[in-house]
Formats: structure tokens, sequence, C-alpha cells
């Protein structure tokens, strides 16, 4: 998983998450700590940092395989390409629902 996927798919599920594995995520994702950092942040080991970190990603690439939200929006923009009043249409449905906006990757 990339870091753009991985953040994508953390701004999307995100909230299914424990607050616990939102905080150990959000510092490896979205402050690109590695697991030394993380571990000295939280006063956990390296190999705790590291697990959490795997566990967690592993849960967000599970709930995107079985509800796929992300690949959808994706593809929804994608259709739209050359229709950016379209595409701005979508993206505010999106926030309405409460689903980050994305770009037109």
């Amino acid at each position: 998983m990339t870091r753009i996927e991985a953040n994508d798919l953390f701004d999307i599920y995100g909230p299914l998450l424990t607050e616990r594995q939102r905080e150990i995520l959000a510092l490896s994702i979205q402050e690109d700590l590695s697991f030394g950092e993380i571990a000295a942040e939280l006063g956990i080991s390296r190999a705790a940092a590291a697990d959490a970190v795997k566990r967690g990603e592993t849960l967000l690439s599970q709930y995107e395989k079985r509800l796929g939200v992300a690949g959808i929006r994706r593809k929804v923009l994608e259709l739209l390409e050359g229709q950016p009043a379209l595409q701005d249409q979508v993206r505010q449905l999106y926030a309405s629902a409460g689903v980050p906006s994305a770009g037109t990757e």
C-alpha cells in the first residue's frame, strides 16, 4: 500500500478504528514517523509500534475490500474527468456524507 493509498483509506475508515489505532496510524501515515519515533512518542517498544501499524493498515485494507468506498470514489471522479463542475458537485456530495474529498488521481 502506498502512502497516498494509506492516507486515503485512513481518511475514510479511520472513524471505524479504536482511538489508540487511530493515534498510532496518524503518527505513521499522516506524520510520517518511523516505528522507532512512534515507540518513543507513545512509550512502547519499536516492535509493538510496528505490529500496531501493520495491524491497522491491514484493517484499513480489509474495510476497503469489503466496502469499496475509496475505489468507488476514484472511479466516479475518473468518469467525470474533464468536467470540473460535476467533479466539484460529487466532492460536495461525498463531503456531506462524511467521506473526505479526493483529487482526480
